[in-house]
């Protein structure tokens, strides 16, 4: 098999506008921030409210964290064991002083096991996971190609170890009757 990182990145890009001047990167826990709603009196953290401008801006906030948030619980729910921590956001700070998720990204262990078998099932798992949200990113569709050609391999490891017993099962039986020498029919006989 390839031999590639364990952990692969299921990510939610962030959009155009929202530059890394405005981001703090947050591994999110028990007690993750969120946002709280945006009533039309919103204000700015020195107390005036905002202008239509700011609560356009505020109302996108809103939206993208709510989506972001979603897209990163799925991949979670669909990974299940296999992800690595929880999910890691990228920030960005509103007109109202709170900080907006606006990336995202959960980690998932995509490492061969010692048994093809074994790996084939975690790697349908972890395409699944990768294909969970409603829009996968490029990068997700990337973890789920490797996921896949991963699980591709498995299935030839185990095709191969079944043709090799074949192989030694029909070398065993050439007495005819379809059963090793030995075997009762073959003492009976």
């Amino acid at each position: 098999m390839n031999v590639s990182p364990a952990s692969l990145p299921l990510t939610m890009p962030r959009v155009a506008g929202q530059g890394p001047e405005a981001e703090v990167a947050h591994r999110a826990g028990a007690a993750a921030e969120r946002p709280a709603a945006a009533p039309p009196g919103a204000r700015t953290p020195g107390g005036e409210p905002l202008d239509r401008a700011e609560l356009a801006e505020l109302l996108d906030l809103r939206k993208r964290d709510a989506e972001v948030r979603r897209h990163e619980r799925a991949h979670m729910a669909a990974g299940g064991a296999y992800v690595r921590g929880g999910a890691t956001y990228t920030y960005r700070t509103g007109p109202d002083g709170r900080r907006y998720a606006v990336g995202g990204e959960v980690h998932i262990d995509a490492s061969p096991e010692p048994d093809p078998e074994k790996t084939l099932r975690k790697m349908e798992t972890v395409r699944r996971a990768a294909l969970a949200p409603a829009n996968p990113s490029p990068q997700d569709r990337a973890v789920a190609a490797e996921a896949a050609a991963r699980a591709a391999e498995a299935q030839r490891e185990l095709m191969a170890i079944e043709a090799a017993q074949d192989s030694s099962h029909q070398t065993g039986t050439e007495s005819g009757g379809g059963l090793p020498p030995g075997s009762i029919i073959d003492r009976l006989a």
